[in-house]
């Protein structure tokens, strides 16, 4: 859809909820308030462009809307109950279905959506069956491919990563066959989505390398997504090999100057590697971008302590507690500093008295 029609779209969704609103008398009647139906799959595309902007309230609202105009409709059921399941209100997901197959036989979509309820629940016995009962129910399983690639989701949040790797495998192949059959190419959006799910897999099951594999995959889709170069430093870190993490590390924010994640573990790995003063620089920069946050002037307390400057140590501490009274790293860090106070105190005395 080109923006110009999406304009328009939501300025017809938006004329419809004035009438609705007119007819309830919560608003005053406007000259040019005129009612506008709009069809399940505008409701649809509405919802799919809040989901897009992560603004999940709307998407419900609006999906309620669509399925309470469209009650006998699967698509706006299933669509409403997908997205109260990533919510995590997998109860009321849950009713909805079971509600709807009163009425109605089980369907493929309805299997899915209840397999990854399972999952949520922690079921995953339960979920194997009705994602199995989805594919015999389908004529053209191809057709369940982003279903499944949702499932393999829900299952990387519950930390069941072999079978998530398992499920992103056939929403894989899936999807292949649903291209071939339909004459398309699978999309780099869409391959972008899988190889970053088959390395948050991979990372899962501490198969660093391979998740390193997927990662510089996506990175031939995307180089310049500044996320993807601080993931991989990260499994760099993880099979020991902080030049390379470094390196990644200042690519991501020489992307982004406002990567809070990259800043903060680029100062770590120059602390690891003794690069005190590019450390200092990295975590003055953290704490300069969110001077609320103690987390930088930590870092940069742990910095300055490196370098042998307790009492710049000791003012960040103290910077800490006016912001937070009780942190405990804070007065950790300020108990530290007095303990080594007392130690130099002995030595000079044990140094005076041999003299």
């Amino acid at each position: 859809m080109e923006k110009g029609e999406l304009k328009e779209l939501f300025k017809k969704y938006d004329s419809m909820l004035r009438y609705e609103q007119l007819h309830r008398g919560e608003v005053e009647p406007a000259e040019q308030t005129i009612n506008l139906e709009i069809t399940e799959e505008e409701y649809e595309f509405i919802v799919d462009q809040y989901l897009k902007n992560d603004n999940i309230s709307f998407a419900i609202c609006t999906a309620k809307q669509s399925f309470e105009k469209h009650p006998f409709s699967c698509d706006a059921l299933i669509q409403l109950c997908d997205i109260y399941i990533t919510d995590n209100q997998i109860d009321i997901a849950e009713k909805l279905l079971l509600k709807y197959m009163d009425s109605f036989e089980l369907t493929p979509a309805i299997a899915l959506s209840l397999s990854r309820i399972s999952v949520r629940k922690g079921d995953l016995e339960h979920a194997k069956e009705l994602y199995s009962k989805a594919l015999e129910l389908e004529s053209d399983p191809s057709s369940l491919c982003d279903s499944f690639h949702g499932l393999a989701v829900d299952c990387l949040e519950k930390r069941y990563f072999n079978e998530a790797l398992s499920l992103l495998d056939k929403a894989f192949d899936l999807n292949m066959k649903w291209c071939i059959r339909n004459g398309h190419q699978i999309s780099d959006e869409e391959l972008f989505g899988y190889y970053i799910n088959y390395a948050h897999a991979y990372d899962g099951l501490e198969n660093f390398d391979k998740a390193i594999e997927y990662l510089n995959k996506a990175l031939d889709i995307d180089s310049f997504d500044d996320g993807i170069w601080t993931l991989i430093a990260e499994e760099y870190i993880k099979t020991d090999n902080p030049k390379k993490a470094q390196e990644a590390l200042e690519y991501a924010f020489s992307l982004n100057k406002d990567n809070f994640q990259a800043l903060l573990n680029l100062g770590i790995i120059n602390l690891s590697l003794n690069n005190l003063d590019a450390a200092v620089e990295n975590f003055t920069a953290l704490s300069d971008s969110d001077p609320k946050n103690p987390l930088g002037m930590l870092m940069l307390a742990t910095a300055h302590i490196a370098k042998g400057e307790s009492s710049k140590a000791e003012f960040l501490y103290h910077k800490v507690l006016a912001i937070d009274p009780q942190n405990k790293e804070a007065l950790n860090g300020l108990e530290f500093l007095e303990n080594q106070k007392e130690n130099n105190k002995g030595e000079e005395h044990i140094e005076t008295e041999d003299n």
